[in-house]
């Protein structure tokens, strides 16, 4: 899975890299990478932040 902006104005789009599915626009997701939690969304002036979600 990759993130992306939506245009210039801002938004969020996360793409599958095989093309198996459509884009899907959101705010943003919850992914797993090698067993760790991690939340995805567009940053504050542009681009992707990735944050590791904190232990509970």
């Amino acid at each position: 899975m990759a993130g992306s902006n939506a245009s210039f104005g801002g938004g969020f789009v996360l793409h599958w890299p095989n093309g198996e599915h459509e884009s899907l626009p959101c705010i943003s997701a919850r992914v797993w990478v090698d067993g760790r939690e991690w939340d995805y969304s567009e940053a504050r002036f542009g681009g992707v932040l990735i944050t590791p979600v904190r232990e509970r």
